[in-house]
């Protein structure tokens, strides 16, 4: 086995060690007059290796390949000239030659000896041949009988793993090896029997192999060949020959596979420059092409763009999330998005938003990534988001508005008592100063003062639910028992009470729920005021919990005159109330309340008969804080 390599040093891969376990040597030139001049010498080569190191490896192919029409030739580059050669590889004439083009990484030594391999497989057949028609001519001259192989050519045939056929000129089946038998089981007399179906210009081959060159990627089935022909003479005197197949399947369905992907890639890439989106194929890493729209859009041009990390083009802060959802993309993480976006830097400095969307190809060694400008979409979005807050703030200020009038209203009233019963305080006194016996009026003073008191009572109360509601405070959420926050907010609202309505108690929940303590009484307190307003003087009002499978449940109950069903609808807003005693804010703060501790509120009110309030906490999972 001879090896001629071209500019490939041990730095590359130990070459001549591959060779010599195989018994061959390698001729190692350093420039393109030596290369020329091996090339023209007598020697039998069995493949060419062209290194990076004498340039234009696509150049220096196509010169060896006139010198040697059927030599395997092997191209090393690095990686994204790898690339970029491959892909001008399946585009070019040579498309069809045993062309391979190796990238120079981790993988390269590997990748090497298995092409040696090969070559030295094809050489194996070739020597076969060249045995056979030796022994062919040392059996000439006797009288063997005209079927038959000479026993040295029949051993050297059956004994090569690659199938071989010797056929007479006239396509009748002399002889098939093993390999040829487990293709085509059965008998077979001739070369439609041996191969059937085979491409009819095999028959042409057989009937004139001299000079023929071989047939590449022949189909047959769901497999394909290289065949390949050589003259035999066959006793007595009689022409045949020798049919080799060298199977390629897998090597047709990478090249079909690479060339649907080119020509996809060129359409896609045409496509998207004529549309302003942004197109790169990275190898690995790196940039190994760019168009031009994607080069305008970073405001470099493409010869600077190719051989670039294309990471360089993201903004700093966003490289780490770029790389992660990548690195799951190139695993085969299916959760990943198929676009997202991120910004890009250009040349100067400019930040750019962006979409990506990103396809791996090529066994997940190749990246292909459509890059999408979308500044303008970004800055309808803010536009959007400044509209949007613009309308939260009007609504904002209407809302407060609406709070102000109804407060005024509410104050209005309890106010306007107050005056009066100022005043005829004011005239009883002067009526008591001048009376012999003053206590008949002060009494009576005493009494209205009493109502002067509820008056001013109603005002605080309003102004502290105004406050609760204003203020808006984010719960501080622990793990709490529902039943001792119940117990306290009872002992709270019976000490301001002074006995207006009796509470009974009915506690039964063991269970832990997420929440603000405080808050949670506050509901509590609420519901138990909105009871007792609702309930005659020394009624009854119910307080209830209980465990449920996904809840802690509690609930308030009064045998008050009930809700009347247009109120119903309404009930949560702010100032909506049928008390004459009430603000109209406690409902609404219960209900801010409960949506900050993700409960749900249910109400369920008969006239006459009264309301129940019951609200759903979720209970606390093993792992909650």
């Amino acid at each position: 086995m001879i090896v001629l390599a071209a500019g490939v040093d041990a730095s590359i891969a130990d070459v001549n060690g591959m060779v010599a376990n195989r018994g061959g040597e390698v001729a190692h030139v350093h420039d393109e007059a030596e290369l020329d001049a091996l090339l023209s010498a007598p020697r039998d080569w069995q493949a060419v290796l062209l290194g990076p190191a004498l340039g234009g490896p696509l150049a220096l192919a196509q010169r060896v390949r006139a010198r040697l029409p059927d030599v395997p030739i092997i191209l090393l580059a690095e990686p994204p000239e790898a690339a970029r050669l491959q892909h001008e590889l399946i585009l070019s004439p040579m498309r069809g030659d045993p062309v391979r083009c190796i990238p120079l990484d981790a993988a390269a030594p590997r990748a090497i000896e298995q092409q040696l391999r090969h070559a030295f497989l094809r050489r194996r057949s070739s020597q076969a041949m060249r045995s056979a028609n030796q022994a062919l001519e040392a059996h000439v001259g006797t009288n063997a009988p005209p079927v038959r192989l000479p026993p040295a050519m029949e051993q050297l045939i059956e004994a090569t793993p690659i199938p071989l056929l010797v056929l007479e000129r006239s396509g009748r089946l002399v002889h098939r090896n093993r390999a040829a038998r487990a293709l085509q089981p059965g008998r077979a007399s001739d070369v439609q029997q041996a191969l059937p179906g085979l491409d009819a210009r095999v028959a042409e081959l057989v009937a004139k192999p001299d000079g023929a060159r071989p047939l590449r990627r022949v189909p047959w089935g769901a497999r394909a060949y290289d065949v390949i022909a050589s003259p035999l003479v066959l006793p007595p005197s009689l022409d045949a020959t020798l049919l080799i197949l060298d199977e390629v399947t897998d090597l047709v369905a990478a090249e079909a596979a690479r060339r649907r992907e080119a020509e996809l890639h060129a359409t896609m890439l045409a496509a998207q420059s004529d549309l302003g989106e942004g197109v790169l194929l990275a190898q690995g890493d790196r940039i190994v092409f760019a168009n031009d729209a994607l080069a305008r859009m970073l405001r470099r041009p493409t010869s600077e763009l190719v051989g670039m990390v294309a990471y360089d083009c993201v903004a700093p802060e966003e490289r780490a999330r770029v790389l992660d959802i990548h690195g799951r993309r190139r695993e085969g993480d299916r959760s990943v998005p198929d676009s997202y976006e991120t910004v890009f830097i250009t040349s100067d400095g400019e930040r750019v938003p962006v979409e990506l969307s990103a396809r791996v190809i090529g066994g997940g060694e190749s990246t292909v990534v459509l890059v999408r400008d979308i500044r303008r979409r970004v800055a309808m979005q803010q536009e959007v988001e400044r509209t949007r807050a613009g309308l939260a703030q009007l609504d904002k200020l209407a809302t407060i508005g609406s709070l102000v009038s109804g407060l005024a209203h509410e104050i209005r009233t309890p106010l306007a008592a107050i005056m009066n019963e100022a005043y005829l305080i004011d005239g009883q006194i002067e009526r008591a100063l001048a009376a012999p016996d003053p206590r008949a009026e002060l009494a009576e003073a005493r009494a209205r003062i009493a109502a002067l008191n509820d008056s001013i009572e109603r005002i605080r109360r309003l102004m502290s639910d105004m406050r609760s509601f204003m203020r808006g405070e984010t719960p501080q959420m622990t793990r709490t028992r529902l039943d001792p926050c119940v117990e306290e907010a009872v002992r709270l609202f019976a000490a301001t009470q002074r006995g207006a309505v009796r509470v009974v108690t009915d506690l039964a929940s063991s269970q832990e729920i997420l929440a603000d303590a405080a808050q949670l009484q506050q509901i509590v307190i609420n519901l138990l005021q909105n009871a007792a307003e609702a309930s005659p003087s020394g009624g009854e009002v119910r307080v209830e919990t209980r465990d449920e499978a996904d809840a802690v449940v509690v609930a308030v109950v009064d045998r008050g005159a009930g809700i009347p069903p247009e109120i119903q609808a309404r009930m949560f807003e702010a100032f909506v109330s049928t008390k004459s005693r009430g603000s109209g804010l406690g409902l609404t703060i219960v209900r801010r309340l409960t949506e900050l501790h993700r409960a749900r509120i249910q109400v369920e009110s008969a006239l006459g008969k009264g309301t129940r309030f019951e609200i759903r906490f979720p209970r606390a999972t093993s792992d909650a804080a």
